[in-house]
This record gives C-alpha cells, sequence and structure tokens, in this order.
C-alpha cells in the first residue's frame, strides 16, 4: 500500500511537471509570436519572471528548439540576449488522400513549426491502400528529420480511427487511426 506521504509526493511531481511544461509552451507560443525575443520581452508576454524565462529559454537553446542571436545593439548598458525560434527544429506531414473518377492521388505537405509550408507535392498512384499510405509516410519520415505530427485527411467518415464511407475503395472499413497509433508505439518503445 502506497503511503499518504508517498501519493502525495507523488502527485506534487506531476503537478510540477504539468506546470513546468505549460510554462515551456508559453514561452515558445510568446517567441514564435514576436519572430526574435529577449527575456524581459517574453516574460512581459507570458507574465512569468524573467528568471523562469531564462532557464527555459536556456533548455530549449540546448535541446535546437531556440537559437540564440547576436546580441543587440549597444543602447548604453549590457546589450540583451536575443531569441529566436528554430521553425526547422520540428516538422508536421499533412496527407490528403482522394479518388477521382480513376484518378487515385495523394497531396502531401511538409508544415515547419510555425505553419510554414516547406514542401507540397501531389502524386498520382494506380493504387491507394493502407500500405501505399504507410510506405510514403516511411519514406517522408526518413526524408525529413524530427517528425512531431502525420495527419491524414480522407474523403470520407471515419469513426474512432476506422474509416466508413469513403472515395479510396481500399480504405473503407479498414482501421487506420488504430494501425498508425499502434505503429508509433511500437517504433518508440525500440
Amino acid at each position: 500500500m502506497i503511503s499518504k506521504r508517498k501519493k502525495a509526493a507523488g502527485l506534487r511531481s506531476t503537478a510540477y511537471f504539468q506546470v513546468k511544461k505549460m510554462n515551456v509552451e508559453l514561452v515558445k507560443n510568446a517567441l514564435k509570436a514576436q519572430a526574435i525575443g529577449t527575456k524581459a520581452s517574453i516574460s512581459s508576454l507570458t507574465e512569468l519572471s524573467v528568471a523562469t524565462c531564462g532557464t527555459i529559454l536556456n533548455e530549449l537553446v540546448a535541446a535546437g528548439e531556440v537559437i540564440e542571436m547576436e546580441p543587440d545593439g549597444p543602447n548604453g548598458g549590457r546589450p540583451a540576449k536575443q531569441y529566436k525560434y528554430n521553425a526547422d527544429f520540428g516538422c508536421a506531414v499533412c496527407l490528403l488522400v482522394k479518388t477521382e473518377g480513376d484518378i487515385h492521388s495523394i497531396r502531401y505537405s511538409i508544415v515547419n513549426l510555425v505553419s510554414e509550408t516547406v514542401k507540397e507535392t501531389i502524386l498520382e498512384l494506380e493504387h491507394i491502400d493502407v500500405d501505399a499510405i504507410d510506405r510514403l509516410i516511411e519514406q517522408l519520415v526518413g526524408e525529413n528529420g524530427n517528425v512531431q505530427a502525420i495527419g491524414i485527411g480522407i474523403p470520407g467518415v471515419v469513426h474512432h480511427g476506422v474509416v466508413g464511407v469513403c472515395d479510396v475503395p481500399d480504405l473503407a472499413g479498414k482501421s487506420l487511426g488504430p494501425y498508425f497509433e499502434e505503429k508509433k508505439r511500437s517504433v518508440s518503445h525500440h
């Protein structure tokens, strides 16, 4: 049986990490909103202390998610360090699968972390099924570093990850969502 003291310590620890995660997101969003910022400007936007912003920025710089820029020009005192969000730290892969007449296509976009489209292509395929989508995703993940999200749009009805009525016949009835979620889980555990 877990003692009340250990349980309380576990809850405090969980709460700490949740607050820290929220603070990190606040700092990242503030930096994305202003393109280039200083600890003071980010502190002002987020209402976090300058020290907290500095600690979070140092962690993000060490991870490569934020870039430390040259200090601002002289203004009478020591110039403040400037920071910029690294939009190319990661990306999202977006697929739109469709069939019109006899033409099967997948439009895909690679989008950076500030929602700028880096690449966009339309592939016409003879046949689209789960394996074709899987192969394309594997190719795109291999070609693009640090894929953080994958979205798949399908012209049809999807309920709990299972494709129902759909313009792409070989996807109807397939558990597309659960298939890719399980695949992600098995890859992340290796």
